[in-house]
């Protein structure tokens, strides 16, 4: 364990919404525990110039992207043997985003 009582092989995420600051607090987090970071990868995604050119078309296309790339990424971490601190989760898409869309009409069951 280190000074703060984390195991190091814990996984930390962070969340919140678009802009708010979680990558800045990931990595400070991750340097003062000398964790491992893992971001967002939003460069390489096919899905985000279009989702936000029209939401009803692409949002189950960029919520089923953002599932497949977050559990290789989860997968990733706990093969590693955890002490990361991670940006986004796996469950924010389904807990969060995913009900979002259902309730604002731009994604149907």
């Amino acid at each position: 364990m280190n000074n703060y009582g984390i195991p190091q092989n814990a996984i930390i995420t962070i969340a919140g919404t678009v802009g708010v600051g979680k990558s800045t607090l990931t990595q400070a987090l991750a340097d003062k525990l000398n964790f491992k970071t893992s971001f967002e990868n939003v460069e390489h995604n096919p899905y985000l110039d279009k989702f936000y050119s029209d939401f009803e078309r692409w949002s189950f296309h960029l919520q089923i992207y953002f599932l497949a790339e977050r559990f290789k990424e989860q997968k990733r971490m706990f093969e590693y043997g955890g002490g990361f601190v991670q940006d986004r989760s796996i469950y924010e898409d389904v807990d969060i985003f995913a009900k979002m869309h259902e309730e604002e009409g731009t994604m149907s069951k």
